[in-house]
């Protein structure tokens, strides 16, 4: 590890700045510590050969200039920045009053740029240095009533996107640092503000959040002092990580954005929007027909390997690994529900075991819903497709049930067989990303999520259970059995 480097740290005086100094001198560094009262750092710390505590309000551009040139002339180089200075606002985007808006984008993102316009000359003379800017979770996903923060570190993580490839000429790095829940003091008094409104709307739901956050000071489970150490020594490297996702939560966080993403990309890749400039010729050219809709078999997703069953199902894997054995056993019940349903007109799909209103029509039209529902409603966080968008299911519980008798065989074909390419193409996307342990978008009204892997499990349960009463019911529809 490269010793001897000169480290300046703004927010030094406590929380996640004040352990990074201390890493860093207890590496062999010198450290330029920064705080609005420089007092406050040698309090904390006492005196140090290695450390020089400097006046600093990030917020203003002239005192992040007088910041830098006080550090050249006591140590004469800087070469690891850390705009660590940082304030949480808390509440719902309308209790914050004006004001309140612009103090939060001062500190956490305008109080960085003024540091790093400030230092930028020196590493750029230098033609080497390290820019550490520390985000948050909240600038991978957005939290309720943390609209204001998430934007300042949202806009903190754009801009320093853009910034790194600005500098990288002149041989300087940028590093971002999204720690999870750690124990620094940001859940504390002394830096939780809150909105200077009051919307009666809110009012319950506030009040409730504020005593959460205040319940979780102290109780964090991160150590900010393993964290500081942490990036202490991959500060050292020859090429530090551009970004550091500090803790568990964090990496679910990014795993958990990066699956949305991908999901999102995917769908409107699939719907192919036609946005270019169209010339004459074109916009009176004839619409393609769309094809005609065939009954779906199902397709192989598993390699080329699949041992299809006799009547045509992939068998799922005897020794495989944990994913695949579960996709197998879901795309097996999926292929048994298009076997009890093949070949049938609209007559036959609609067909009833008295006294019970189940068809294989509604079956249909149900899984179709619970794929929709599972893997693109809850699991990427997307809003609800056609035909569910019209419906209020919290009014019309069962209305995939009971409207499916208005549907075509081919519509209902199409409307699972669709539902069910929607799903493979996301879980892909997941399991690429974060893997069975991906955290939905969506969360239980009771706070908690269910994990990618409870969803699969959850999905075979609920196609095994329903093709035991498809199997029924096409046998009483002409006589076919099996399983």
């Amino acid at each position: 590890m490269d010793s001897g480097r000169v480290w300046f740290v703004t927010g030094a005086a406590r929380g996640l700045g004040a352990s990074i100094v201390e890493a860093a001198l207890a590496a062999g560094h010198r450290v330029v510590a920064t705080a609005r009262r420089p007092d406050a750092v040698t309090e904390r710390f006492g005196a140090h050969l290695r450390l020089v505590p400097v006046a600093l309000d990030v917020t203003s551009p002239e005192s992040a200039e007088a910041a830098v040139a006080t550090a050249m002339e006591q140590v004469g180089r800087i070469d690891v920045v850390v705009n660590n200075a940082g304030a949480s606002y808390k509440g719902y985007f309308e209790e914050m009053s004006s004001a309140q808006v612009a103090e939060q984008l001062a500190v956490n993102l305008l109080g960085p740029m003024n540091v790093t316009r400030a230092v930028l000359p020196v590493l750029r003379q230098q033609r080497s240095g390290l820019l550490v800017m520390v985000s948050s979770g909240a600038g991978l996903v957005g939290f309720e009533y943390s609209s204001v923060y998430a934007a300042s570190k949202a806009g903190l993580e754009g801009w320093t996107s853009a910034l790194e490839q600005e500098v990288a000429p002149f041989g300087i790095r940028t590093m971002l640092v999204n720690p999870g829940f750690f124990r620094t003091g940001l859940a504390g008094p002394e830096s939780l503000v809150w909105p200077e409104r009051t919307v009666d709307d809110y009012a319950d739901r506030s009040a409730r959040q504020q005593e959460w956050w205040r319940a979780q000071d102290g109780q964090q489970p991160g150590d900010p002092d393993a964290l500081a150490r942490l990036l202490v020594s991959i500060a050292g490297e020859q090429s530090p990580t551009r970004r550091l996702l500090a803790g568990d939560d964090a990496i679910a966080l990014a795993e958990q954005r990066s699956a949305e993403l991908a999901a999102q990309a995917h769908e409107n890749r699939l719907k192919a929007y036609d946005l270019g400039f169209r010339d004459a010729a074109s916009e009176h050219t004839a619409p393609v027909p769309a094809p005609e809709p065939t009954v779906p078999t199902p397709a192989p997703t598993l390699g080329d390997d699949i041992v299809l069953d006799d009547v045509g199902r992939p068998e799922p894997p005897v020794a495989a690994p944990e994913i695949e054995t579960l996709l197998g056993f879901l795309d097996f019940q999926r292929a048994t529900l298009a076997w009890k349903c093949e070949g049938l007109d609209e007559q036959g799909l609609r067909q009833r075991i008295a006294p019970s209103s189940l068809r294989l029509a509604a079956l249909l039209k149900h899984m179709a819903w619970v794929e929709d529902h599972w893997f693109s409603y809850w699991l990427c966080g997307n809003e609800r497709v056609e035909p569910w968008r019209s419906v209020d299911v919290t009014v019309h519980r069962d209305w995939e049930i009971t409207s499916a008798d208005t549907d075509t065989a081919e519509g209902l074909w199409a409307l699972w067989s669709e539902a069910v390419e929607r799903s493979r193409s996301i879980v892909g996307s997941a399991l690429a990303a974060g893997g069975l342990d991906t955290v939905p978008a969506r969360r239980w009204d009771d706070g908690r999520t269910p994990s990618l892997r409870w969803i699969i499990v959850h999905m075979i349960e609920e196609y095994a259970r329903h093709n035991g009463h498809a199997d029924f019911l096409r046998e009483a529809v002409d006589g076919s059995t099996g399983e």
